[in-house]
This record gives structure tokens, sequence and C-alpha cells, in this order.
């Protein structure tokens, strides 16, 4: 890879991550059976955008999340991961770390590395614990996902 693609790469890396968040969020792996289904089936059980579930999975796809045949989407192993009944199931640990206390800490990731304070403490991720227990869902998907990886 030539030096301006590495760096195309790396400026537009946090897509994948925010991809994998938004579909484990939406339980959408939950929502995909055995049989592959088209992105217009997924949004219709999920309450979501086919087209632009269609892109999201697509990426995704190309990262073997899931794989893609034709129109139609079907489970890869990872794809499973995000299965609430998978009996290793990563998606709360995938959930947790697209909440809005992870993803602000690493928004302000400059003000880190400008500083040295770690940016969990400012704006609205001031103390993990202070907000996890003012946001009950996200300190119960925190609480998942630990749970998640001490079982995996």
């Amino acid at each position: 890879m030539d030096a301006q693609n590495a760096i195309l790469e790396l400026s537009m890396g946090y897509t994948v991550p925010r991809c994998l968040h938004a579909i484990a969020e939406l339980g959408v792996a939950d929502a995909l059976g055995d049989v592959p289904q088209s992105a217009s089936e997924l949004a219709a059980k999920t309450g979501t955008n086919a087209d632009a579930l269609r892109r999201a999975m697509r990426l995704l796809a190309a990262y073997d999340v899931f794989e893609a045949e034709g129109e139609k989407f079907r489970h890869t192993a990872a794809s499973r991961l995000l299965r609430t009944d998978d009996p290793q199931s990563m998606r709360a640990f995938v959930r947790s770390m697209g909440c809005e206390i992870d993803w602000k800490s690493f928004e302000l990731l400059e003000h880190t590395i400008q500083t040295g304070q770690p940016a969990a403490e400012r704006g609205v991720t001031r103390r993990l614990l202070g907000v996890l227990s003012k946001h009950p869902k996200v300190g119960e998907t925190f609480d998942q996902a630990m749970i998640a990886l001490r079982m995996g």
C-alpha cells in the first residue's frame, strides 16, 4: 500500500467500527436468521432505512462480519457473535464500545494528547461510574459487556 492510500485508509478507519456499533445497537444480527435476507427485509424487522442498512452491511461484509450474496446477507462466524443469543455473544461489548462514554473519550483524544489529562474527565464523560449511575441503560450495557468478556 502506498503512503497516500495508507493515510486515506487510516483517516477513515472510524467508519467500520461505527457501522459495527450501529448494527449491534440496532439488533440486526438478531433479526437475521439462518436464511439469507435482503436489507429491505432486515430494515422492516429493525425499523431502519433499507438503503442505509444495505450500505452499512456491505461495508461490514468487506470485513467478513456478514456475507453478501447478491442483494441478500447471511451470517458469518463474526456476525453470529453479534447475536444476543450466541453463547459467546460480543454484542453487549460492541454496543458498549459504541456508547457515548467511550466514543466521546476518543473524540476528545486530541485534548488528552495535548494535556495528558484523560478525556473521560471532560464533558459528558467526566467520571465513568457517575455517568453509568445517571444512565442506567448505558450502565446495563457496560455490565453486560464486562460479563461477556469474562465468559469469552
